[in-house]
């Protein structure tokens, strides 16, 4: 067999040197900051309220459905992510970059932080209760799905701050409260979710059976306030208690009855200074 010319031999250092450019039409924008399909969601607890049964969620989207979005707005090859600066300290964040390569040659460029699963201590003993046994991977995925939501990608469970209470089954271990694994919730989590977001609080849920819960608060502000009903109810709640709260997540559930009860008869101006 004749060896190939010179011309056609393959070449590591010509590799390495020239970048691949995707070849892409665009990027459908459309598609990047569409509402997230609820098939897509999952829910994840930030809170436990043993005393009122209740936990408090939030919706979050898995790494795979900001990717399969990405492929789906940008083409094949349309995108990249690369981590730009690793922490050198024990918390183990990352800086993630994402690339998007648009029409005529443009790219664009998101970068943000991303962070690995939290370490949990014994207040006691100081011991570890459960770690991130994978923290740069997890770190590496949050910063994916962080710099994705600039973009456009799953914003609108960003804006989902005040995420909702649900009545919940609480178990006690080593006196610490748990959700049931056997079942954790008394109620769909997306029923709670609905209602709040139509604003239906002629009944305002209990959260095991003690009063309003702060998801019934947020859909009540919604339809009191309109646009940026959110902005306007931490407002309201500084000026009330004279700026010890403002967020509604800072409210005791114990005062959660009064507060709902005031702010259901007030009449003022929220965007009054």
């Amino acid at each position: 067999m004749g060896r190939k010319p010179k011309d056609e031999q393959p070449s590591l250092g010509d590799a390495q040197e020239k970048e691949p450019k995707p070849s892409v039409a665009g990027i459908d924008w459309s598609i990047m900051r569409q509402e997230t399909p609820r098939e897509a969601t999952f829910w994840l607890p930030k809170k436990i309220d043993a005393q009122h049964g209740a936990a408090l969620l939030f919706r979050y989207v898995k790494a795979e459905y900001v990717m399969d979005v990405l492929e789906r707005a940008c083409g094949y090859g349309g995108w990249s992510f690369e981590i730009a600066q690793v922490s050198q300290g024990q918390d183990g964040w990352v800086v993630g970059r994402l690339t998007l390569y648009a029409e005529e040659g443009r790219v664009l460029r998101y970068e943000n932080v991303g962070y690995p699963g939290r370490v949990s201590y014994d207040k006691a003993s100081k011991e570890v209760i459960a770690k991130d046994d994978e923290p740069l991977k997890s770190a590496a995925t949050d910063g994916l799905k962080r710099c994705a939501v600039l973009a456009g990608v799953a914003r609108d469970l960003r804006e989902e701050s005040g995420g909702i209470w649900v009545k919940a089954n609480i178990i006690t271990k080593d006196g610490k409260p748990y959700l049931d694994p056997r079942g954790p919730y008394q109620e769909d989590p997306y029923d709670v979710w609905e209602r709040q977001r139509n604003g239906q609080v002629a009944a305002p849920e209990k959260a095991g059976g003690q009063g309003p819960s702060v998801s019934d608060l947020v859909a009540l502000a919604r339809k009191k306030f309109g646009q940026g009903s959110l902005n306007k109810l931490r407002k309201w709640l500084s000026e009330q208690t004279g700026g010890q709260v403002s967020d509604e997540r800072q409210i005791a559930p114990g005062n959660l009855a009064d507060t709902y009860t005031t702010l259901k008869d007030w009449t003022g101006d929220p965007d009054a200074s």
